[in-house]
């Protein structure tokens, strides 16, 4: 009896021995195990901001000199032109005073002396020639130090656009000390829609969102519009034009004449584009390809490109909304949650890895976001009010 208690002791034992160890094995397991964590843009995009924009400011840099190099160009052009008007026109003169080839030769390089120490001509050739060489040289300087960051740079911006290919939605993003709301959308998952009737009264968006047989999961304000709430410039709905394209070269007040301007349009596959204004007239484009198409100006970006009248240090702030394209199938809508620059706004978009970015509008902007705010029509900053053309995200279906 002794002996088959102490069997079943040592067996007891032996069993919780190994349930204990199983459980350790398996806690250690699960310990193990890799976690899910959630992407956070933030993070992700705050590890690689400063070399973004230590490149950024590179290429701004560029184009500043080139800018310079290309006006001292113009004037020492101007310079030389001048010279040769005055050198003409002096030897006119000197050809009607009837003096020898000898005395004509004297009087005609007298009055040249003259006229150089008069308006200065070659002494202000000499020291833009001397500038133009020095802006070449920092020029070359520049050019060598994009060309040794450009890989890098390339890779932060492929890794943000590889991460960012998964989102679908919005997302918030702090930069340079303010913060933007973004909304992901994907030609998969989303279908827009662009409306030119204006949004007024008893239509503004909280009330069409309460009357709406659909819920839409974004809506914001389109192209600029004019004080009767119609588009500025080209309005495409549904195939329909519902505004022609202003094409005007004219330089005017406001944004939208801040040239590059530019249209986003959806085509009929659903595919995302931003072009050029001058481009999109070049192309002709038929009256069956394009779905829907609005309007605005700037143009923040175009094929990488940043708009050279867009300014670093800009002190022109106000609420900015805009929309960038990554890729044919993935964009962006953005909208800043406070008063910034063009500057800082066209960077959110190149930070994000958009090929084109095209600014919507300004301190009127305002967006609602459904998966934000889904118990309320929440209208961000602010509140409700009269609008012109909206653009509206739905689930596709």
């Amino acid at each position: 009896m002794l002996i088959k208690n102490i069997f079943l002791l040592i067996s007891f034992w032996g069993i919780s021995t190994v349930g204990f160890c199983s459980n350790k094995i398996l806690q250690n397991a699960l310990n193990d195990t890799p976690k899910i964590i959630a992407f956070n843009l933030q993070s992700f995009v705050d590890a690689r901001i400063n070399y973004i924009n230590s490149y950024n400011s590179t290429i701004y840099r560029k184009v500043k000199l080139a800018d310079t190099i290309e006006g001292t160009e113009k004037r020492i052009t101007y310079l030389i032109n001048l010279e040769q008007n005055i050198k003409s026109a002096i030897k006119k003169v000197c050809s009607k005073l009837n003096l020898n080839s000898n005395n004509e030769n004297i009087v005609y390089d007298s009055l040249i002396n003259n006229f150089k120490e008069i308006i200065n001509l070659e002494n202000e050739r000499n020291s833009l020639s001397k500038a133009k060489n020095d802006s070449l040289k920092q020029l070359k300087l520049v050019e060598n130090q994009i060309a040794s960051r450009q890989e890098k740079y390339q890779k932060c911006i492929e890794e943000i656009i590889d991460k960012t290919d998964t989102l679908n939605g919005s997302q918030e993003l702090l930069y340079n000390g303010k913060k933007y709301l973004l909304y992901f959308l994907n030609n998969s998952k989303n279908e827009v829609r662009i409306i030119g009737s204006p949004l007024k009264g008893s239509t503004s968006i909280a009330n069409t969102l309460k009357n709406s047989k659909e819920t839409p999961l974004m809506i914001t304000n389109a192209g600029m519009f004019q004080p009767n709430f119609k588009p500025q410039g080209l309005l495409i709905s549904n195939f329909k034009k519902e505004n022609e394209v202003d094409s005007s070269k004219e330089k005017k007040a406001g944004n939208f004449y801040l040239y590059p301007n530019g249209i986003f349009f959806i085509d009929s596959a659903n595919k995302y584009h931003i072009v050029t204004t001058l481009d999109y007239l070049k192309n002709k484009y038929s009256n069956n390809f394009i779905k829907y198409a609005t309007q605005s100006g700037p143009l923040l970006l175009n094929n990488y490109t940043l708009n050279p009248n867009i300014k670093e240090l800009s002190s022109n702030l106000n609420i900015r909304s805009g929309i960038g394209v990554i890729s044919s199938n993935k964009a962006v809508f953005v909208i800043s949650l406070g008063e910034v620059n063009f500057y800082d706004f066209k960077m959110i978009f190149t930070t994000l890895g958009c090929k084109s970015a095209l600014y919507l509008d300004g301190a009127i902007s305002k967006i609602y976001i459904n998966d934000k705010y889904p118990q309320r029509a929440n209208i961000i900053p602010g509140n409700d009010h009269d609008f012109g053309p909206m653009i509206s995200i739905f689930p596709k279906k």
